[in-house]
């Protein structure tokens, strides 16, 4: 089965600009980072926003989900991490991105 996922821009389109609709034949956003049980959408920019479409759009694939990961810089984490509860199979979530902590006074 399929295990790999696509980096942004593949299929040539721009960053931001990816459908999650195909030309007839065509790979889509969704069958390229939906494989298998693996979803990796910490590589896309707004990753979380194309969760939530693919959960609206695709639900019955996504909640088979058994690894996940997004980015933590993404201003949609809130939203995404909403629907986690509903995702019944998963088993590791990855989040990617920089934490900011107050550095300490010295």
């Amino acid at each position: 089965s399929l295990r790999a996922t696509c980096r942004p821009g593949l299929w040539g389109a721009a960053a931001g600009s990816v459908s999650l609709e195909g030309a007839s034949g065509a790979p889509t956003l969704a069958d390229c980072c939906l494989a298998d049980n693996r979803l990796n959408l910490d590589v896309y920019p707004a990753g979380c926003r194309r969760l939530l479409q693919l959960f609206e759009g695709r639900r019955a694939e996504v909640v088979q989900v058994e690894f996940l990961r997004l980015s933590t810089n993404d201003r949609l984490l809130g939203a995404a991490l909403g629907i986690l509860p509903r995702l019944k199979h998963l088993k590791s979530l990855v989040l990617k991105g920089e934490f900011l902590h107050p550095s300490p006074r010295l």
